[in-house]
């Protein structure tokens, strides 16, 4: 009987390990911080747990997030460079580590044209060495003219 018992515990732990961790596209509560050129329909990330409505998005040490943000813009730009900023209050500062070309590697191929729906897509590495807390990213594609073509601001959890 003991052996059963050992056998059905190395299964459920090869489950865990196999299918724990596996990745749901989790809604991101967020905000429109001056997405005056575009509208916005959308956003979400990928995550291994989805938290409680209203709760922050969870990003653990060490994994590897994606940003989904659905855009549809009213302006044609050649490029679109992305920003992305670590709010702590009114006090905001670049996040290490993140994309700055969002026409390379984040599923949009420039020129972006207006009237056409867009998935902007990219990943953002969340390192070890990140302190624990909870803070606001700024998340900013901008035009060729430096002008806000998205702009969304929402609340992240590193741990």
């Amino acid at each position: 009987m003991s052996g059963y018992i050992v056998v059905l515990c190395i299964i459920a732990t090869a489950f865990v390990a196999v299918y724990g961790d596996e990745l749901q596209l989790c809604p991101l509560k967020y905000e429109d911080c001056g997405s005056g050129l575009s509208r916005v329909l959308d956003a979400h990330y990928s995550g291994t747990e989805c938290p409680s409505e209203g709760d922050p998005a969870e990003l653990p040490k060490g994994s590897t997030v994606q940003l989904f943000v659905d855009f549809i813009p009213n302006v044609s730009t050649v490029s679109l460079k992305a920003s992305v900023q670590a709010c702590f209050g009114s006090h905001c500062m670049p996040f290490p580590g993140a994309p700055t070309d969002a026409c390379q590697g984040a599923n949009i191929t420039c020129p972006v044209k207006s009237g056409v729906q867009y998935t902007y897509a990219p990943v953002l590495p969340i390192q070890y060495v990140y302190p624990s807390m909870s803070i606001f990213l700024k998340w900013q594609l901008q035009g060729m003219f430096q002008n806000d073509i998205v702009c969304i601001r929402f609340p992240v959890k590193i741990e």
